[in-house]
């Protein structure tokens, strides 16, 4: 079996047979929800979201096995790409409801079989020499930008009833608008670095820098359900387990997740309070080429 596809390229064509067109489709279905209630055709409009449901079952239970039979067979790290699939959403975890709608057919269960050896492997480490030797990483500007739109529509609809005259609605939205304007005053006006990565360790604006001897289980994840979800870089450090939110940053799952390993590797360090059981975030120990 020879490998010549990066996990990077394999997950960017995963990106284009799976998440792409599954986005289309919810797009498409919902613009013929709305077209047909704005039509009154209410009887029809109400079979929209069942036939979406089932469009996307169908299609992601196609794609995503002619993906990830094309993935594993054709990239050598196969849990470094199992692992960002996980995080990214193109594959389900182990035993979920989307895993469950796979079908695979008999000549790809022995193809599956064949995937599932390359995993007794360790990943391959090649020296990164695109990464720099300190990745700092800020606020967003587009969460900058998306604040201040809200909050001058907000004031804007405070000026309007202000003009006709409605005192109490004109006293919500300038007393909630301040508030919600100091709570987020750090988007605003911080402008210093929030996660620190080097070859060293780590340092975030809320725990003091840790190196990578004192730091351990790195990730990237979402905690918390619905409203209150968020996701946070975590690891284990002297002080505990620190959590810091990256929702508001210029980075992604994705990309948080890569640094840690290429930094990680990177450092040749390995969890001083763990030393004879370090795993890396793949789940697997890594080997080195040169």
């Amino acid at each position: 079996m020879f490998e010549t596809v990066t996990v990077d390229e394999a997950l960017a064509k995963g990106k284009m047979m799976i998440s792409r067109p599954l986005m289309f489709i919810q797009v498409l279905i919902l613009a013929g929800f709305i077209a047909l209630n704005w039509q009154h055709h209410h009887m029809w409009a109400t079979l929209a979201l069942p036939v979406m449901f089932l469009s996307i079952a169908i299609y992601r239970s196609i794609a995503i096995t002619r993906w990830r039979l094309w993935a594993f067979e054709n990239v050598r790290n196969v849990h470094e790409l199992k692992q960002r699939a996980l995080k990214i959403g193109l594959l389900s975890p182990e035993g979920g409801f989307w895993e469950k709608l796979e079908w695979y057919s008999r000549e790809d269960k022995q193809r599956l079989a064949i995937i599932a050896e390359k995993f007794k492997l360790d990943d391959l480490v090649v020296p990164d020499h695109t990464t720099t030797n300190e990745t700092r990483i800020y606020i967003s500007r587009v969460s900058v930008l998306i604040g201040a739109v809200f909050l001058a529509v907000w004031f804007g609809l405070g000026i309007y009833f202000l003009v006709r005259g409605e005192w109490i609605t004109v006293c919500f939205f300038f007393i909630s608008g301040a508030l919600i304007a100091f709570f987020s005053r750090k988007t605003f006006i911080d402008k210093s670095p929030q996660i620190i990565i080097n070859d060293e360790g780590i340092k975030t604006a809320a725990a003091e820098f840790y190196t990578w001897e004192e730091i351990g289980n790195e990730t990237v994840e979402q905690i918390g359900e619905g409203r209150d979800a968020k996701v946070v870089l975590a690891y284990d450090c002297p002080g505990g387990r620190e959590e810091f939110p990256i929702d508001d940053l210029d980075t992604n799952v994705d990309k948080l997740s890569q640094l840690l390993i290429k930094y990680r590797q990177r450092s040749g360090k390995i969890y001083k309070y763990q030393k004879n059981n370090y795993l890396t975030e793949t789940g697997r120990r890594l080997t080195r080429t040169s």
